[in-house]
């Protein structure tokens, strides 16, 4: 009995790391217009949805796809001002 414990926890630990090995990324960029924006990778079980809950949570709830790498489920976003119209000061 013992050594089916120490197997069931070796085989938990296991797929813990493989889990942990697929998480979500998000590394911060600056964008082509000078924004904050960020890179996410999410190659993971929960797909494209990990991507855009991380997307979101990064921009405070306001991004906008700039990419998306479907073969590899990256997104590249550009957070949006908190404001309705973003209007550039040229």
């Amino acid at each position: 009995m013992p050594g089916s414990l120490t197997l069931r926890l070796t085989t938990m630990a296991l797929l813990a790391g493989l889990l942990g090995a697929c998480a979500t990324t998000v590394d911060p960029i600056t964008t082509k217009r000078g924004r904050d924006g960020f890179v996410v990778n999410c190659n993971n079980p929960e797909g494209w949805a990990s991507c855009h809950d991380a997307a979101a949570e990064a921009c405070d709830g306001r991004y906008r796809v700039l990419e998306r790498k479907e073969h590899i489920k990256r997104l590249v976003v550009e957070c949006r001002k908190s404001q309705r119209y973003d209007y550039d000061n040229d």
